[in-house]
């Protein structure tokens, strides 16, 4: 007896939807989706090999309380036909499998909690005073020190 499993699933999905009322979200879904299959007789596994295709779907999300999302989804995978070789390398005469498209249903419920606290941001980076350059300073004719140019020092003869 030969028996088929598809123990592992993954998909990369968009969801597109719309607010029905505040804190009710109905949304459709769509992507790409894998699966690995084997196939086994009386426990040994015979065949195995990966499958990809198309996902889509519908869900709704509802906001319990302030922090807590109930959701439910319901996804559609469909895998094109798919040709398995046998996993014992060294058995001659065994053939191929080729399995007609395989299509499996999902329906999923989640309880989320999202917490209300964003990120910290960085740190502001520190004001920069500009650049003034060097001021030449002298000492004026009374003795008191000046910057060269202002009115009270002579300009510097050559």
């Amino acid at each position: 007896m030969l028996e088929e499993k598809t123990n592992e699933l993954a998909s990369a999905r968009a969801r597109l939807g719309y607010v029905v009322f505040p804190g009710l979200f109905a949304y459709g879904i769509a992507g790409t989706g894998w699966g690995h299959t084997e196939f086994s007789s009386h426990g040994f596994t015979v065949s195995a090999g990966n499958q990809f295709g198309w996902v889509a779907g519908a869900g709704l999300e509802y906001k319990l309380i302030e922090h807590v999302l109930l959701r439910a989804e319901y996804l559609h995978y469909d895998f094109a036909q798919t040709t398995f070789a046998p996993v014992d390398q060294f058995a001659a005469g065994q053939e191929q499998m080729t399995r007609e498209i395989i299509k499996l249903q999902e329906i999923s419920q989640y309880i989320l909690y999202k917490s209300s606290e964003p990120p910290p941001r960085p740190a502001p980076a520190p004001a920069r005073t500009p650049f003034r350059g060097h001021r030449r300073r002298r000492r004026c004719a009374d003795g008191q020190i000046g910057s060269a140019g202002s009115p009270l020092i002579p300009p510097l003869r050559r």
